[in-house]
């Protein structure tokens, strides 16, 4: 399932609610703090899986995700000016 394109951001831990049909019928977070942008594109992945057909009428499936932090630029240096 791939998700790690989505950006950057940390981690969270999706949550998944399968149909017996194996199709997800719900996705969201059970906690993380993801922007909103990236957090988007991660729950539209999840949504397209599948699994297969089962007895039970719902299963709820949890995965923890990570995605990198955004590196800051190092901040600038100033040197005198040689004259």
């Amino acid at each position: 399932m791939p998700y790690k394109d989505c950006g950057q951001g940390g981690e969270a831990t999706v949550v998944l609610v399968f149909s017996s049909n194996g199709k997800v019928k719900q996705a969201g977070f059970a906690d993380g703090a993801l922007p909103p942008e990236v957090g988007a594109c991660v729950l539209a992945r999840f949504q397209g899986v599948e699994v297969p057909p089962f007895v039970k009428e719902t299963q709820t499936v949890s995965w923890r995700i990570s995605l990198p932090q955004p590196v800051a630029a190092p901040a600038p240096t100033s040197k005198p000016l040689d004259m």
